[in-house]
């Protein structure tokens, strides 16, 4: 372990070093096929957490990424890695199914009623093409009653999903009873 002293003079030795393209080689075929163990992966992450990327560095990002195509063996390896426990949205394997009359003549009936537009008062998006999200106002996959349905973009229904569930539960039941829909639906006090 080193000092939090010896890093600093290291940091001040090394200022204005430049690397060199041969070096720079050498270390890539050093860590080629390299692999970490779950400790030290789990320290990486632990130090990561919270970093956030500048509107710089992503644009910088973006036009490095821009027309890469990913081979169907890295497409697999993605996929399988955003899958179950390895999901970061992972809860334990806590799953409700949706009822039965939850399906696409519902979501349809919905849509229409809504005119094809997002109804977050902040958003009014319409379908470009893409049929929009039909959200759960009580997050209850089994309560497939109209009122408790509302027509979102898939932008702000994953903004529902990120947490924060009785604050969208009440903002979107206000919003119902706003719009005459579901109006004898309780509010929380």
């Amino acid at each position: 372990m080193v000092s939090d002293e010896t890093r600093a003079r290291m940091r001040v030795s090394h200022l204005g070093y430049k690397v060199t393209d041969e070096t720079k080689a050498k270390i890539k075929a050093t860590e080629l096929g390299r692999k970490f163990s779950a400790e030290h992966r789990a320290k990486i992450s632990r130090a990561k957490l919270g970093h956030t990327v500048n509107a710089e560095t992503r644009r910088k990002l973006r036009a490095a990424l821009a027309g890469r195509k990913l081979s169907a063996e890295r497409k697999a390896k993605m996929s399988e890695a955003s899958r179950g426990e390895k999901n970061y949205f992972w809860r334990g394997g806590i799953h409700t199914p949706y009822g039965t009359e939850f399906n696409t003549a519902l979501k349809t009936i919905v849509r229409d009623r809504d005119g094809h537009l997002c109804q977050n008062p902040k958003c009014y998006l319409p379908e470009n093409g893409c049929a929009h999200d039909v959200h759960h106002v009580d997050y209850d996959k089994r309560c497939n009653d109209p009122t408790n349905l509302i027509t979102l973009c898939h932008r702000c229904h994953s903004k529902t999903n990120r947490g924060r569930r009785d604050y969208w539960t009440e903002y979107y039941q206000a919003l119902q009873v706003v719009r005459g829909i579901g109006a004898t639906m309780e509010l929380r006090a």
